[in-house]
Protein backbone atom coordinates (compact mmCIF):
# COMPACT_ATOMS: atom_id res chain seq x y z
CA UNK A 1 0.00 0.00 0.00
CA UNK A 2 1.53 3.28 -0.55
CA UNK A 3 0.91 6.79 0.75
CA UNK A 4 -0.37 9.64 -1.90
CA UNK A 5 -2.14 13.21 -0.89
CA UNK A 6 -5.69 12.06 -1.34
CA UNK A 7 -4.89 8.95 1.39
CA UNK A 8 -3.49 5.70 0.90
CA UNK A 9 -4.12 3.70 -1.73
CA UNK A 10 -3.69 -0.25 -2.99
CA UNK A 11 -1.53 -0.58 -5.91
CA UNK A 12 -3.11 -0.50 -8.97
CA UNK A 13 -6.34 1.66 -7.39
CA UNK A 14 -7.28 4.77 -9.13
CA UNK A 15 -6.39 7.48 -7.30
CA UNK A 16 -7.79 10.30 -9.51
CA UNK A 17 -10.18 13.11 -8.39
CA UNK A 18 -13.32 10.66 -9.20
CA UNK A 19 -12.19 7.98 -6.85
CA UNK A 20 -12.23 10.64 -3.93
CA UNK A 21 -15.12 12.84 -4.80
CA UNK A 22 -17.15 9.28 -5.11
CA UNK A 23 -15.67 8.35 -1.65
CA UNK A 24 -16.73 11.71 -0.31
CA UNK A 25 -20.08 11.72 -1.66
CA UNK A 26 -20.21 7.93 -0.02
CA UNK A 27 -18.82 9.79 3.41
CA UNK A 28 -21.40 12.95 3.05
CA UNK A 29 -24.24 10.81 2.38
CA UNK A 30 -23.97 8.36 5.03
CA UNK A 31 -22.68 10.45 7.79
CA UNK A 32 -25.58 10.78 9.88
CA UNK A 33 -26.44 6.61 9.63
CA UNK A 34 -23.10 5.60 10.55
CA UNK A 35 -19.53 4.89 9.07
CA UNK A 36 -18.95 5.09 5.15
CA UNK A 37 -17.44 1.24 5.66
CA UNK A 38 -20.69 0.19 6.89
CA UNK A 39 -22.55 1.23 3.51
CA UNK A 40 -19.14 -0.39 1.45
CA UNK A 41 -19.99 -4.19 3.18
CA UNK A 42 -23.28 -3.73 1.19
CA UNK A 43 -21.01 -4.36 -1.71
CA UNK A 44 -20.80 -8.54 -0.45
CA UNK A 45 -24.60 -8.45 -1.02
CA UNK A 46 -24.24 -7.78 -4.90
CA UNK A 47 -24.35 -10.66 -7.60
CA UNK A 48 -21.24 -10.34 -9.10
CA UNK A 49 -21.32 -12.67 -11.50
CA UNK A 50 -21.86 -12.18 -15.36
CA UNK A 51 -24.99 -14.49 -15.23
CA UNK A 52 -27.32 -11.78 -12.82
CA UNK A 53 -29.70 -10.65 -14.99
CA UNK A 54 -29.46 -7.43 -13.34
CA UNK A 55 -26.27 -6.57 -15.90
CA UNK A 56 -27.61 -7.27 -18.68
CA UNK A 57 -28.59 -3.52 -20.36
CA UNK A 58 -26.42 -2.11 -17.65
CA UNK A 59 -23.00 -3.45 -18.49
CA UNK A 60 -23.58 -6.74 -20.25
CA UNK A 61 -25.06 -7.61 -23.54
CA UNK A 62 -25.84 -11.06 -23.63
CA UNK A 63 -22.48 -12.99 -22.67
CA UNK A 64 -20.27 -9.95 -23.36
CA UNK A 65 -19.03 -7.55 -21.27
CA UNK A 66 -18.82 -3.84 -22.23
CA UNK A 67 -16.80 -1.41 -21.22
CA UNK A 68 -17.77 1.60 -23.00
CA UNK A 69 -18.23 5.30 -21.00
CA UNK A 70 -22.21 5.17 -20.47
CA UNK A 71 -21.45 1.32 -19.25
CA UNK A 72 -19.34 2.33 -16.54
CA UNK A 73 -21.59 4.86 -15.40
CA UNK A 74 -24.48 2.93 -15.36
CA UNK A 75 -22.50 0.02 -13.32
CA UNK A 76 -21.67 2.81 -11.01
CA UNK A 77 -25.04 3.71 -10.78
CA UNK A 78 -26.34 0.26 -9.94
CA UNK A 79 -23.64 -0.37 -7.59
CA UNK A 80 -24.83 2.89 -5.74
CA UNK A 81 -28.56 1.88 -5.84
CA UNK A 82 -27.29 -1.36 -4.58
CA UNK A 83 -26.01 -0.10 -1.50
CA UNK A 84 -28.73 2.50 -1.16
CA UNK A 85 -26.80 5.55 -2.18
CA UNK A 86 -29.32 6.12 -4.95
CA UNK A 87 -33.38 6.25 -5.14
CA UNK A 88 -33.89 4.77 -8.31
CA UNK A 89 -32.88 1.96 -10.16
CA UNK A 90 -30.14 2.94 -13.09
CA UNK A 91 -32.00 2.61 -16.45
CA UNK A 92 -30.35 0.42 -19.31
CA UNK A 93 -28.27 1.63 -21.45
CA UNK A 94 -27.27 -1.16 -24.06
CA UNK A 95 -30.32 -1.82 -25.87
CA UNK A 96 -29.90 -4.77 -28.47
Amino acid sequence: MSQTAGGPFRRGARADGDVRAEAHEITAHNGAAGHWTDVLDGLRDIDWKKTNPDWQGICMAGNEVVTRVPTRRATANYIKWKLGLETERPEPVITN
